[in-house]
């Protein structure tokens, strides 16, 4: 019974970094979660990794109902509050969560919600896009002999930092410097 008692004491601990650089990129061991994303769909599942200035957020079926967005401060991926803090579109993106969250999972609809929000994000210094990803294999059941495809369609949100991907994809412009924001 002491063995459990103190079982607690000998787990590794945490460690958690906060790094503000000017436009340098954070070390390695700094915390992400929106650089890569992975999507759950009935059938298949999908990861995805994104470049400097662009995090993800999965919009799934599997996700709890009622929560397809995440915009509370305390489960928002932190590259993505990162982000929104950054360019100052928090409450912006707790909005537009907010009308997608209120409804059924709808990729339809939820796009059609990011459309109404795409030119505040921009004025903000954010692309924001609802993705459909598809994807497609030969079920294992057959019918009569012949195989039957099994297609899905996967959805998460792109955000992009417009600063921080135009200086990542024309590096060496120095006059964009001081827009840039790391995530």
């Amino acid at each position: 019974q002491d063995k459990d008692r103190f079982s607690l004491l000998r787990k590794p601990p945490i460690q958690v970094c906060f790094v503000k650089r000017a436009y340098a990129a954070p070390p390695a061991h700094v915390y992400h979660d929106a650089k890569t994303i992975t999507v759950q769909g009935n059938v298949f599942k999908y990861t995805k990794s994104f470049p400097e200035g662009v995090v993800g957020q999965a919009y799934s079926c599997k996700q709890e109902e009622g929560r397809f967005v995440l915009a509370d401060e305390s489960n928002v991926p932190v590259d993505l509050l990162k982000m929104l803090d950054a360019r100052d579109a928090s409450v912006l993106h707790a909005d537009m969560a907010a009308l997608i969250n209120a409804h059924k999972w709808d990729p339809y609809y939820a796009a059609s919600i990011v459309g109404q929000f795409q030119e505040e994000f921009l004025q903000k210094g954010i692309r924001l896009s609802l993705v459909e990803h598809k994807m497609e294999k030969l079920d294992e059941l057959s019918f009569e002999g012949v195989q039957i495809p099994v297609m899905e369609c996967l959805f998460w949100f792109k955000y992009i930092d417009i600063a921080a991907s135009w200086i990542e994809a024309k590096a060496g412009i120095a006059s964009l410097g001081a827009n840039a924001k790391r995530y």
